[in-house]
């Protein structure tokens, strides 16, 4: 919470777009990791991965994914957040590959709060999903942030945050060709 204080005046100037999403992040990645072994925070994300991330899950969303899971999709997470908190939850949930930021590590496994390849965000998405799964379009896309429209503009159903209405249809794109 002290570094979300400290790093107000950052998120503010974010906020107010004088400030890059990834700088700000950024700087308040590196006030509260920073610092930090790697060890302890992979243990917190193996944590937030069991018992952290079931109360910010949407259940109609986590069905989507079961349904095009049993369809035999390719799913892959693709999240501005860290992958030290999302993989373990992601791998365990099912997913084929999560694509997000990653934290730098120095030799002694120690965060500096720097970002190894820039913040997963916007037309990174887009990158980091085409190195992936090379380029044609993706079949799907879900999406809830200012963060994921490029990549929702390179699929053929793009489905935004509440418009959650996908029909048969829509999953029927996904099957594997």
């Amino acid at each position: 919470m002290a570094a979300l204080a400290a790093e107000a005046p950052r998120l503010a100037a974010y906020a107010v777009k004088l400030l890059s999403n990834e700088t700000a992040k950024v700087g308040l990645l590196r006030r509260a990791l920073g610092g930090r072994r790697r060890a302890e925070l992979e243990l917190h994300g193996r944590s937030f991965a069991t018992d952290g991330v079931s109360q910010l899950l949407r259940p109609p969303l986590m069905e989507r994914l079961r349904l095009h899971q049993n369809l035999g999709h390719r799913c892959v997470l693709v999240t501005a957040s860290l992958t030290l908190y999302t993989r373990p939850w992601a791998l365990a949930q099912g997913f084929e590959a999560v694509l997000g930021s990653e934290l730098a590590f120095d030799d002694a496994g120690i965060s500096d709060g720097r970002l190894v390849g820039g913040n997963c965000y916007g037309r990174e998405k887009v990158l980091r999903l085409k190195r992936l799964l090379g380029e044609g379009k993706l079949a799907v896309a879900y999406g809830d942030s200012r963060g994921d429209r490029e990549m929702l503009a390179m699929a053929e159903t793009a489905i935004w945050r509440q418009t959650f209405k996908p029909s048969r249809h829509d999953l029927d794109k996904g099957k594997p060709r």
